[in-house]
């Protein structure tokens, strides 16, 4: 994969194939506003990369940034008003999904991809005004169970299962403590926590729980060292796609390399940030962007 039509037909290929597990999301959302752990993709499932609530709303929320590439720069897709119509219909459908998930992933990564969307805008002060007004929309739609899952952000004991991945968490860090090196493939199997339980005097004690997050999950494994590799390769990434972009700029002929670049960017780091709480390490679509940006570098 080295020149742009094969760049572009990757990510046709990933986006298209993907809509078929990330639209239903939204068109459901719709229907019927959503809801926590309900598998409303075609899996039928609330786990795996298209089937877990989180995973889905993070995948949607990367792909808006190379889906508006796609609608200003297609070889492939040539009559702008299509493109208008597939990608801004995608990208409208597929938000309602990251929304009707509940999950508070789609929340945090939301303030990253409108971060990195408003810094690349040319007009930012219509940008921000257009995210108010989209904003305001949301919250007369937004049902109130939806505001009270979102609310647990601020206090994560009020969640059950928000309380619990801080106790994997800790468990983690006390892994690693005495095992630097961490603990090898699926090491969070041999985790014993205690969980309190609401009610209930005694807390419960739950064996083999997954970190929910791509920095615990790599650093349990893999240990430090392990943490510092992925680090830095997602920082290596990100340097080359930085210098990318700082390159093509002001030459016409290289604006796709340059917006390709920057949206590589946003992806990216909507992705990382989303990681923190998904356990992701191994999934296709985060490594898929980091390919890419090998290739558009």
């Amino acid at each position: 994969i080295r020149s742009r039509v094969q760049i572009e037909a990757f990510l046709q290929v990933f986006a298209f194939s993907a809509a078929g597990h990330l639209l239903p999301w939204g068109l459901k959302t719709l229907a019927d506003g959503g809801g926590y752990n309900r598998p409303l993709g075609l899996l039928g499932v609330n786990t795996g990369a298209f089937g877990e609530s989180s995973m889905v709303a993070g995948t949607i929320l990367m792909l808006i940034p190379l889906l508006l590439v796609l609608r200003r720069h297609s070889l492939l897709i040539a009559s702008p008003a299509l493109r208008n119509v597939i990608y801004l219909g995608y990208i409208v459908i597929g938000t309602f999904g990251a929304i009707g998930t509940f999950a508070r992933t789609a929340v945090v990564g939301a303030l990253v991809l409108l971060s990195g969307l408003w810094l690349q805008s040319r007009r930012k002060m219509l940008f921000l005004l257009a995210a108010v007004a989209v904003a305001a929309v949301l919250s007369l739609a937004l049902t109130a169970q939806w505001e009270k899952r979102i609310s647990t952000i601020e206090d994560p004991t009020a969640d059950t299962s928000a309380d619990t991945r801080l106790i994997i968490w800790r468990w983690t860090l006390d892994y690693v403590a005495e095992q630097p090196f961490g603990g090898g493939f699926d090491v969070h199997n041999t985790s014993r926590i205690l969980v309190p339980e609401p009610g209930q005097e005694e807390p419960r004690l739950e064996i083999g729980r997954a970190p929910h997050s791509i920095y615990f999950q790599i650093l349990g494994e893999h240990g430090w060292v392990g943490l510092f590799l992925f680090l830095a390769t997602q920082a290596a990434c990100l340097r080359m796609l930085w210098k990318t972009s700082r390159r093509a700029r002001g030459i016409a002929e290289l604006s796709w390399f340059r917006d390709m670049a920057r949206a590589l960017i946003t992806a990216i780091l909507t992705m990382l940030n989303c990681g923190a709480f998904i356990g992701i390490a191994y999934q296709a679509t985060l490594w898929a962007l980091t390919e890419l940006s090998v290739c558009v570098s």
